[in-house]
């Protein structure tokens, strides 16, 4: 269990609980809850524990894994922090991660959803909200995409963008279909970007550009990473096998 994994790794590294609860920022008696079982820890916190402890996140968390079925399945339990927010932006190609479940779901959970319309003639997209998949019409490159009389998402500051791709590196640098849209779009989203894909398609470290604009977290079927950008010659830190 989560709570035990806490414990002993928190006294295999000889920590109390007020070494630990600062190191986090939180108080004595939030890790007290954890380790307890009363209360789980955000995503933020995980990943912090994960590097104390020098651990991965699918040894003190497994049973909060993505579970690949039926395509790929992805539940909130997985990112906590995350439920907050209000506007979530995804759609994805058949070769990728399949997001229509996690679509639906946002919509139950009372989430906005927004998916992407490439502009015609440019390299650019726009995010149209669209409130079920009646909204959704083959366009481009065989993607399903909104209606372009629906209303475009641009205040994306309370927004996740869920970011699919053919690969994904350590860094959360992507290989897409060529066209640039995503690293477009990105470069000027404020929210949060989450990368989802199989962890057989991630490898240690792809080629990026200057305008390549790398994701947040990882999300695959077998870990949760989250994605960090080194200077050149630095160690990667790996939050998870």
């Amino acid at each position: 269990m989560l709570s035990e994994k806490l414990y002993q790794c928190r006294i295999h590294k000889k920590m109390s609980l007020d070494t630990l609860a600062d190191k986090l920022g939180v108080s004595r008696q939030a890790v007290q809850k954890w380790e307890s079982g009363v209360t789980k820890p955000t995503i933020e916190n995980l990943l912090a524990l994960s590097e104390i402890f020098n651990v991965s996140l699918d040894y003190l968390c497994g049973n909060y894994r993505l579970m690949h079925e039926e395509g790929f399945r992805m539940g909130y339990e997985i990112t906590p922090s995350f439920e907050k927010q209000p506007t979530w932006e995804c759609y994805s190609k058949e070769l990728e991660v399949d997001t229509r479940r996690l679509i639906k779901r946002a919509w139950k959970d009372g989430k906005r959803v927004a998916a992407p319309r490439c502009v015609e003639n440019t390299r650019l997209m726009n995010m149209h909200l669209i409130r079920s998949m009646d909204d959704l019409q083959e366009g481009a490159f065989g993607i399903l995409e909104p209606n372009e009389n629906l209303p475009i998402l641009h205040d994306t500051r309370d927004a996740i963008c869920i970011v699919p791709a053919f690969c994904n590196d350590f860094r959360g640098y992507r290989v897409g279909y060529g066209g640039g849209y995503y690293d477009r779009y990105l470069s000027s989203f404020s929210g949060a970007k989450i990368g989802v894909n199989f962890s057989d398609c991630v490898r240690p470290r792809l080629i990026s550009g200057r305008y390549d604009v790398p994701v947040d977290l990882l999300v695959t079927d077998r870990y949760i990473r989250r994605c960090t950008q080194q200077k050149s010659g630095s160690r990667h830190r790996r939050t998870s096998k």
